[in-house]
């Protein structure tokens, strides 16, 4: 079996979601980190990112909680996509420290398939 990138099991997640929020399940935003350059010449321009060590994907999930019928809450899961054999470099380490310090959900995840298990709906 070939080993699969960090690309494309970005980009099956990324379909998934994009399923769901269409779905009207959730709402996710892609986040990139660093600085990219687009265009050349007059038309060249500088986008800015998120800051080094952001999760891959944020997702706002509603939450219905036991015994308030008429509460609804939103709760904030930060996905990292890595490989079966990558690791958090030290920029990802403490975003994930500071995620959990606020007491929202921060996932490392290594397939398509463990997105499946978070978001069983």
């Amino acid at each position: 079996m070939l080993p699969v990138s960090e690309g494309q099991i970005k980009n099956a997640i990324q379909d998934y979601l994009e399923t769901l929020q269409n779905m009207g399940k959730l709402i996710y935003l892609r986040l990139n980190s660093g600085t990219f350059i687009m265009g050349e010449g007059k038309t060249k321009r500088v986008i800015r990112g998120t800051k080094a060590g952001t999760s891959d994907f944020l997702v706002l999930q509603r939450w219905y909680p036991q015994g308030a019928p008429n509460k609804v809450e939103t709760y904030a899961i930060f996905l990292e996509v890595k490989t079966a054999k990558s690791k958090q470099n030290q920029a990802q380490i403490e975003f994930q420290k500071l995620v959990e310090s606020q007491g929202h959900l921060y996932k490392i995840v290594r397939s398509f398939e463990e997105v499946q298990d978070i978001f069983k709906l």
